[in-house]
């Protein structure tokens, strides 16, 4: 959601202001609710576009973690100095706990419920879930922790795996990394941009292009997919995030290439060895 959410509030503060004054100077609730419309029209959009055949699930925003909070808390106080204290729009009003989000909030329930209700009668109805901000967690926790959820042995899957194929609406970068990781969920597609992503395409692509020299065999690369999808998602973390800042000096495409140096030394060693095993940055039984 905060995908199409962030999305519509920037097409809502470019039409107000192509209308002119007499429409920035309407009363904010005006606002709020000219914002919902089009975030709910632009979720409708979304979902005529991507015909749902199991379930949708709609995930917001809610009070960041403790670690987020002083990234959050400077974006604030910079769009503060940016944006007037009686702006139309701001984008501090699309923080969890405003009144803006709250009636965000209320109307993305309103609208899976609609849609809940409305599919009852077809031969296959369509389950709806919406995780609000009144619930702790970022949006793209919470997406991975549901799909987690259902590729538990304990709670259906029979072998870990989720056979579904699963399409996630959204661009964050942080979702992206997620993704990729996910090796359990072999159909698991992103889409940004109006492209749509197979993460396990991307994952195969660039595991091979590490793997070739290393590992001739195309079957036996598959066993390493998921190792050397964690060591890339640990290199991803040294361009920083909501948490942390990036490593200086450090490039993603330096980054790589010093990766790419630092295996094929390891991988030439361990050929002079009797220990032939390959090496990750990221130890997943330990993990």
């Amino acid at each position: 959601m905060n995908y199409l959410i962030h999305n519509a509030f920037h097409c809502c503060k470019l039409i107000i202001k192509r209308r002119g004054k007499k429409e920035k100077s309407k009363p904010k609730y005006v606002m709020e609710s000219f914002l919902t419309r089009m975030i709910v029209q632009s979720l409708e959009k979304t979902l005529k576009r991507i015909v749902p055949k199991k379930s949708v699930y709609l995930a917001m925003d809610g009070p960041a973690p403790i670690a987020k909070l002083y990234t959050q808390r400077t974006r604030r106080q910079a769009a503060l100095k940016k944006e007037p204290s009686k702006a139309f729009l701001s984008s501090i009003e699309l923080t969890p706990g405003t009144r803006t989000m709250a009636r965000i909030d209320h109307e993305v329930e309103r609208f899976a419920k609609i849609c809940a209700r409305n599919s009852m009668g077809g031969a296959n109805p369509i389950r709806y879930f919406v995780d609000g901000t009144n619930v702790a967690g970022e949006g793209e926790v919470k997406i991975f922790q549901y799909l987690s959820s259902l590729c538990d042995t304990s709670k259906g899957s029979s072998d870990g795996f989720l056979k579904d194929s699963v399409l996630i609406v959204g661009g964050d970068s942080d979702l992206i990394i997620n993704a990729f990781v996910r090796t359990q969920i072999p159909n698991l597609y992103i889409e940004t941009d109006k492209k749509i992503l197979l993460m396990r395409g991307i994952r195969e692509k660039f595991v091979n292009d590490y793997l070739n020299s290393e590992v001739p065999n195309a079957d036996e690369r598959v066993l390493y997919y998921s190792r050397m999808s964690l060591d890339f998602a640990m290199l991803a973390f040294f361009q920083g995030n909501d948490y942390y800042p990036s490593l200086l000096g450090c490039g993603l495409t330096k980054i790589y290439t010093a990766y790419k140096v630092a295996r094929e030394k390891i991988s030439d060693t361990d050929k002079n060895s009797k220990n032939q095993t390959i090496r990750f940055l990221v130890d997943a039984e330990k993990r």
